[in-house]
């Protein structure tokens, strides 16, 4: 019974310690996405602890992008590949109510996050490969297809996510 805790003891003291001491989000934003979460387990995580209200946007669908094998080059084995590399074949990106999420066939790449619209411009965070930055794109709906312009990613990666994004359309599905 001692032996169980001190375990208790030390692991509560290590889960204190890993806490990172940085600020902590105001009470009410931490329960309403913790009754969320709760609700949702699809739910992209808060990392900036914002969350958009779940109201529709005028981008909300799936869009899918389709890269022809001539456009890339062959893959090239590693083990830590950097996200957002354009593959040939079937990308998918699925736009609802301030979420998005984002595969693609012959990769295992995939990453979600919350989004709002302001007019023509998008912008997007709690992205876990950035999960610090807000990332902002003019778009326009062009025929069905939805065409993403960078106004501002500083995410790291060398503008990998931009150019993922912006080099083909996006066609709803």
């Amino acid at each position: 019974m001692r032996t169980r805790v001190v375990c208790l003891v030390a692991a509560s003291m290590i889960a204190v310690a890993c806490s990172g001491g940085g600020e902590s989000l105001p009470r009410e934003s931490t329960q309403s996405f913790a009754t969320l979460w709760k609700r949702d387990p699809n739910e992209p995580y808060p990392f900036s602890g914002e969350v958009p209200p779940l109201r529709p946007t005028p981008v909300d669908g799936l869009y899918v992008r389709r890269v022809p094998v001539a456009d890339v080059a062959p893959p090239v084995p590693c083990r830590r590949c950097p996200p957002y590399r354009i593959y040939a074949g079937e990308a998918r990106l699925r736009l609802e109510r301030g979420r998005y999420y984002v595969d693609e066939d012959g990769s295992q790449f995939g990453s979600e996050g919350h989004f709002v619209v302001d007019g023509d411009e998008i912008t997007l965070f709690n992205d876990p490969v950035c999960r610090d930055e807000r990332v902002t794109y003019r778009y326009r709906l062009d025929d069905g297809a939805l065409v993403f312009e960078p106004v501002r990613d500083p995410c790291a990666y060398q503008n990998l996510r931009g150019r993922y994004l912006a080099t083909y359309s996006w066609r709803a599905d």
